[in-house]
């Protein structure tokens, strides 16, 4: 209410026939940014106006009236969001178009964030799509469509997305990443211009240098969205450089994929819990082309579904490994991954590897045998990331762990450890620590200094840059539940994966960050109580 009584008091001096405050126009456009933060359009979890914003709203639309200055400067805030509801709706398609022709023009110019909440229909899209094929400085669509997607044939929704996703595709703000979520009562695109890009943006090509290359396109589908596709009767979208997809499918014609996707600047794949892998890669004709996945430097493939791993289907896999020239970065986690990334199969395809990542999706899965891994290495020269799954079974820790430290380009290392395992290590000098573990405030803190200290010591030559250590599950303190339970405006849960990073720095010593380590109960309790009065005093 302070920013509307100085609006009032600008008004007033100026009928008083006083001196207006002078301040550059820039100072203004940064008051009123400011204000604008301070009250938000739209709730964040229903996407509807809030009910305490009309005020400020109808207070923001007279300050146009101020002064022409000020018309200029709050022009371009007033009309960078837009909900547009069924009373919106009926207004733009029954008035005269001449009524409603500069409200357009600023829309034109100036929106960049729309709300929709209303039933789609063909006039309704009919009107709109000259209009929104316009919108070049849209960054920010929500729509409710699906909401209705019960009372609606399919193709009305499949055209009312395909409407905003051209829009996408057209803009003259040359997005640079884009986020498509389809939800179970909306999808929501969202699209960023960061200041600094990747290196293969910033590279200038004199023959796309006018096309928009997005640096990255994620698209996610929610589960029971009803949707798991993007509409193919969409305009071609921008080609993208890295692209990620997450339980989604890969339902396309030949003519359909074509028309809608352009990989021809693929360079990174990355697909979580999707079923679309085989059709991806497998399918020349409605997938990847061979031509560009021949291009790619990134293969990252997080706990698939329906994920085979027979005879033929090591065939294929073996022959898409093999086409991967280029091939930097491979990263799966599936619980499976050892029935299709063999030694032999890493041997014979890939081996200009960087980074590798074979990941069981439990932490209680044993860890890679040592003449497994000393083929890996082999078939990987140059390998600088590496990350495993780690354990300590039958001794068989000490020599992979011998085996790592060996490894001269290896600059990063992760290991994956079963706290059980973590806390009964043994081999070595290991085995005479398990015991002082049984004293400690912090079992998996001190096992983890412990052994991240130990590996440090077996390397020879270069040392890490970086060595991470993730222990799963975490074992709550003791009484943590009882203790926190009680203090709510406080509470904090505790987290059941924790994650220790490690490295020599050059002076020689040894350095530990990442999960902190438990205190003693009674300091919990009393860092507790302060913060529990604090909030109390607050309020």
């Amino acid at each position: 209410m302070a920013i509307i009584d100085g609006g009032a008091s600008i008004k007033a001096d100026e009928e008083a026939g006083g001196c207006l405050l002078k301040l550059d126009n820039d100072i203004w456009y940064m008051v009123f940014e400011e204000a604008l933060c301070f009250n938000e359009w739209y709730c964040s979890t229903s996407g509807r106006p809030k009910a305490d914003r009309r005020e400020f709203d109808s207070w923001i639309r007279d300050c146009r009236l101020v002064s022409r200055d000020f018309d200029q400067i709050v022009k371009p805030l007033v009309y960078r969001y837009m909900f547009l509801g069924p009373s919106l709706k009926a207004r733009l398609l029954h008035v005269s178009a001449d009524s409603f022709q500069l409200f357009k023009d600023n829309l034109r110019r100036y929106l960049k964030s729309i709300n929709i909440l209303l039933e789609p229909t063909e006039d309704y899209i009919a009107h709109w799509k000259p209009l929104v094929s316009q919108l070049g400085a849209l960054q920010s669509i929500r729509c409710q469509t699906y909401f209705f997607r019960g009372t609606l044939p399919l193709y009305l929704i499949h055209e009312e997305t395909s409407l905003w996703l051209s829009t996408f595709a057209n803009s003259r703000s040359k997005p640079v990443r884009c986020h498509l979520n389809f939800r179970r009562a909306s999808f929501q695109l969202e699209t960023s211009t960061p200041q600094r890009a990747s290196r293969d943006v910033q590279q200038k090509d004199s023959n796309t240098i006018q096309q928009v290359v997005l640096d990255l396109l994620h698209i996610q589908a929610d589960h029971g969205c009803g949707l798991g596709i993007v509409p193919p009767s969409a305009e071609m979208l921008p080609p993208m450089r890295k692209l990620k997809l997450k339980d989604m499918d890969w339902d396309y014609s030949p003519q359909d994929s074509r028309r809608l996707w352009d990989f021809s600047r693929l360079r990174s794949l990355s697909l979580h819990g999707t079923v679309a892998f085989e059709e991806l890669c497998f399918s020349a004709s409605s997938g990847i082309p061979p031509v560009y996945l021949a291009q790619l430097r990134s293969l990252k493939i997080d706990n698939p579904l329906f994920f085979r791993y027979g005879f033929l289907f090591m065939i294929e896999f073996r022959r898409l490994l093999s086409s991967f020239e280029c091939l930097h970065t491979l990263k799966i986690r599936w619980r499976k991954w050892d029935k299709v990334v063999t030694p032999e199969v890493v041997q014979t395809s890939v081996k200009n590897l960087r980074k590798l990542r074979l990941i069981h999706t439990t932490f209680g899965a044993d860890s890679t045998s040592s003449d497994n891994l000393r083929l890996l290495m082999l078939a990987c020269p140059g390998l600088e990331d590496l990350e495993l799954d780690f354990s300590f079974i039958l001794g068989e820790g000490e020599n992979t762990l011998r085996l790592l430290t060996g490894i001269r380009s290896l600059q990063h290392l992760h290991l994956r450890i079963h706290a059980h395992r973590l806390s009964n290590m043994d081999g070595g000098s290991l085995e005479s620590f398990n015991a002082r573990l049984l004293r400690s405030t912090d079992p998996d803190y001190d096992a983890a200094e412990k052994l991240m200290s130990y590996i440090h010591a077996m390397r020879l030559g270069t040392q890490f840059k970086s060595l991470t250590l993730r222990v799963w599950p975490a074992p709550t303190p003791p009484s943590w539940y009882d203790v926190w339970r009680y203090h709510q405006p406080c509470y904090v849960p505790w987290d059941t994966e924790r994650t220790f990073m490690s490295k020599i720095n050059p002076t020689g010593t040894y350095e530990q960050w990442g999960s902190w380590r438990v205190r003693d109960l009674a300091e919990v309790v009393d860092w507790a109580e302060e913060a529990w009065l604090g909030n109390t005093l607050d309020r």
